[in-house]
């Protein structure tokens, strides 16, 4: 059986389908319109005035950060990932003088281990680890990139207090 080409007799040469190119951009431009751009972290070292919920105080050497995330779980109201209202979620942190070539090189590591991270070890906060992260702490409840302090101890990174056992 011979398969014969729509454009034609075979002669050797590769032609593209009409209008393919003008298709592929506009693909590429509805693709690039869905992807949001990483949240930064903004931690701070215990000098945010109101402390974290179901705490009455916060510890000067706790940081915190922020993060805009779903209010309602995605679909749960009927409603399309683009209506979902976003809320501020305020989290504990490892502090950024705590973050560093190390620490990221043992938190890829940890993920690789895990299966969350496909990268390589760089030491760097890189898009491959923050999504990583990402993929970590979402079946933990926070659907963030930065890294919070309770999956960092859950990671084994950071230390566990006696007082919090």
């Amino acid at each position: 059986m011979t398969l014969r080409s729509p454009f034609g007799p075979n002669t050797g040469n590769s032609r593209a389908i009409p209008g393919s190119r003008f298709l592929l951009a506009v693909c590429a431009l509805a693709l690039s319109a869905c992807q949001t751009a990483a949240p930064e972290a903004t931690a701070q070292r215990g000098d945010i005035a109101a402390p974290m919920p179901g705490q009455t105080e916060v510890a000067a050497d706790i940081c915190l950060a922020s993060a805009m995330v779903p209010a309602v779980a995605p679909g749960s109201i009927g409603e399309s990932l683009d209506e979902v209202p976003l809320e501020e979620h305020r989290f504990a942190v490892p502090c950024p003088d705590q973050m560093d070539t190390d620490f990221l090189a043992s938190l890829q590591r940890a993920l690789i281990v895990r299966g969350y991270h496909e990268g390589t070890v760089s030491g760097e906060m890189d898009s491959a680890t923050t999504e990583a992260i990402r993929r970590y702490q979402r079946p933990r409840g926070l659907d963030s990139e930065i890294l919070s302090l309770d999956a960092a101890r859950a990671l084994g990174l950071v230390a566990v207090s006696r007082a919090s056992l």
